[in-house]
């Protein structure tokens, strides 16, 4: 069931007291049943998570999560022709009061892995990703779509469970 209020109800209505009992009734997970009930963006209902767990805890959670290494894209989490695991293995929690925001930055690698792929549309063919990153012609690309894929991923596994913001600032081969 979705309802719809308009910005003025919105306004008057205390949110976070809100979602509060939606959490406790439903779980503590932001999902389009969410989304949509709050007429929210997902930014703005992360704050409201965070606030209800309690930013240690949502801190705590999130590292649990980024630890269950490997991360998998492709099988359950498609993002383009990619197919490939990889590891977070430094995690930094950011708080910056001015902004109201609280953060994680991510760094992260992939082995060197026949396993690890991307279906090269153009060429009709799968090539390993340490092999197409480092083509003269499109390598530059694979780079950004691994990394914005693994973004992705980890936003929809960090967001929707704690609420925190998430960002991977680079990731490598090994």
């Amino acid at each position: 069931m979705k309802f719809l209020i308009t910005q003025k109800q919105k306004d008057l209505i205390d949110l976070q007291k809100v979602a509060k009992k939606y959490f406790s009734k439903f779980g503590t997970r932001i999902d389009e049943n969410f989304l949509n009930f709050f007429n929210l963006s997902a930014s703005e209902a992360s704050k409201f998570l965070t606030n209800y767990l309690g930013l240690e805890k949502a801190q705590k959670i999130s590292q649990d999560l980024l630890k269950k290494n490997p991360h998998r894209i492709g099988g359950d989490f498609i993002c383009g022709g990619y197919n490939f695991e990889f590891y977070v293995n430094n995690i930094q929690f950011i708080s910056d009061e001015d902004e109201g925001v609280n953060k994680i930055k991510v760094d992260c690698y992939l082995n060197e892995s026949p396993k690890n792929q991307v279906y090269l549309m153009n060429l009709g063919t799968n090539q390993s990703l340490s092999d197409a990153v480092i083509d003269d012609e499109y390598g530059w690309e694979i780079k950004m779509e691994i990394l914005e894929c693994m973004e992705e991923y980890l936003q929809e596994l960090i967001i929707s469970n704690t609420g925190l913001l998430i960002e991977v600032e680079s990731f490598e081969f090994r």
